[in-house]
């Protein structure tokens, strides 16, 4: 028995960790480069990189207001899931206040808060190397999930996820991701953007999905405990505080979203 499973086990840390705190891998859509961010520190990667999935999750949030008013959701495992829906509004002198206002699966928010928009979350082995959180919004989710009747009617690639046979994981292979570049009309005029476009690498040694193995256990793991943490928390507490959920959502995070 290891000393993280004994401390666990022995309640030494009464305050807990609400997050599993991995820096967020995010593509800058006006610019087309792929950046690391973790406490508020950016590290730019280029148009390229590569890596595997780990774990699919995801969330919703909305920037109104310019920044007066923020939602945004739990992180949960799927859109069928209970959601808490979080609100943050600008008080005088530029307070914060944080209230959880609804609960409920994701499209039943989204029926009740329109503003809401969707987004994949994945925790991604970057370079063999270093657990991040992948985040996929706007456009980029097109290429994830677009079906073969609607690439032949749009002209543009399958979706991702819908080029691995019935007996192949995404797990089993490296997942390249690139900056691919689109035009979007904005009242009378045009403007180019960029989304992620997925590539499917080669299939992973056994020497490094065994790597890949034990990193799928450990955030799986992680994510389980913070799960528990929330639960017992919540019979204490009438709601679990802010820093309970995954990071409050930037502008940029919506800005090229559609």
């Amino acid at each position: 028995m290891n000393k993280e499973e004994l401390s666990k086990m022995s309640g030494e840390n009464q305050g807990g960790d609400y997050k599993f705190d991995v820096p967020m891998l995010t593509l800058e859509g006006e610019d087309g480069y792929f950046r690391l961010t973790q406490n508020k520190q950016e590290t730019k990667l280029g148009d390229e990189v590569k890596g595997v999935m780990l774990k699919f999750r995801c969330q919703y949030g909305a920037y109104l207001n310019e920044g007066e008013r923020i939602l945004f959701t739990s992180e949960e495992d799927n859109a069928q899931k209970q959601f808490d829906l979080i609100e943050i509004t600008a008080g005088k002198g530029g307070k914060k206040f944080t209230t959880k206002i609804d609960r409920g699966a994701g499209k039943e928010l989204k029926e009740r808060h329109p503003d809401l928009k969707f987004k994949q979350m994945v925790y991604f082995l970057l370079d063999d190397d270093q657990i991040v959180k992948l985040q996929i919004k706007g456009s980029s989710l097109a290429n994830l999930y677009r079906t073969k009747e609607q690439a032949e009617t749009d002209g543009d690639d399958v979706g991702y996820f819908n080029q691995f046979g019935e007996d192949e994981h995404k797990f089993e292979f490296e997942t390249i991701l690139q900056a691919n570049q689109y035009s979007k009309k904005i009242g009378s005029k045009t403007k180019t953007f960029y989304r992620i476009k997925f590539v499917k690498g080669e299939k992973l040694d056994d020497a490094r999905m065994e790597v890949v193995g034990s990193k799928i256990k450990y955030v799986f793991d992680r994510l389980q405990a913070i799960e528990e943490l929330k639960a017992n928390r919540g019979q204490e507490q009438e709601q679990p505080p802010a820093e309970a959920y995954d990071d409050t959502p930037a502008p940029e995070d919506y800005e090229y979203q559609e």
